[in-house]
């Protein structure tokens, strides 16, 4: 029987690991990016990052984990096609690493949709959700009445109009509010909805999550 988690690769990173890992029972895989504390063998809480592209392009170019190191947080990333997977991955990922129970999800574009799904969902239990420039916000606002009010925060571009006035971030950001959710909307005047946006301002997405940790 194969093991449920294969290394396919290792680097170090600022002076922790990223690693990449495939999952034999569902052909899928992900990236695992573990800070100096965890290599060190302290247990750390983990932030899931959901992308709508080749996840291979954020972690090569994202930088997130600069501040991930800093902050002592794990970072998760995978498809979020493969979102279907997070409710066995997390305590697989307890098992085999120094991972704490406590986690955090955050998400671009498509894959920021299902972060908003997943953690507005029945019976979630994320620290916080953040998403740059959601595509379909219209889809989650349904989960908005019964979930619990987790801190959210929405980052987009302005050069960027969403198709459709429903699924704007402003309109998402007013009914949650209206609903009692603590929403932090970040309009970025003059950028595109692209990995530039992302890669000016993933630190103030890594700092909302540790602060939702309580790191």
């Amino acid at each position: 029987m194969p093991p449920p988690i294969v290394l396919a690769a290792s680097h170090k990173m600022f002076n922790g690991l990223q690693q990449s890992y495939r999952l034999p029972a569902t052909a899928t895989g992900f990236e695992l990016f573990l800070p100096p504390q965890a290599v060190q063998g302290y247990r750390v809480p983990a932030l899931y990052w959901l992308t709508d592209d080749e996840h291979q392009d954020f972690v090569r170019t994202g930088g997130a984990q600069r501040f991930a190191a800093q902050w002592g947080m794990a970072l998760v990333t995978l498809a979020g096609k493969q979102a279907e997977n997070l409710n066995t991955l997390h305590p697989l990922l307890q098992q085999t690493f120094p991972i704490a129970e406590e986690c955090s999800i955050a998400g671009i574009g498509n894959g920021g949709d299902t972060a908003l799904q997943l953690a507005l969902s029945e019976h979630a239990d994320y620290a916080a959700v953040s998403v740059f420039s959601p595509k379909g916000a219209a889809a989650c606002m349904e989960y908005l009445p019964a979930a619990r009010k987790l801190p959210i925060l929405i980052d987009h571009g302005s050069e960027e109009q969403p198709d459709y006035p429903l699924w704007s971030p402003q309109n998402l950001t007013q009914t949650a509010r209206s609903l009692g959710f603590q929403v932090l909307l970040k309009t970025r005047q003059g950028y595109s909805n692209n990995g530039f946006l992302h890669t000016s301002f993933i630190d103030t997405h890594i700092e909302f999550h540790a602060d939702a940790l309580g790191l």
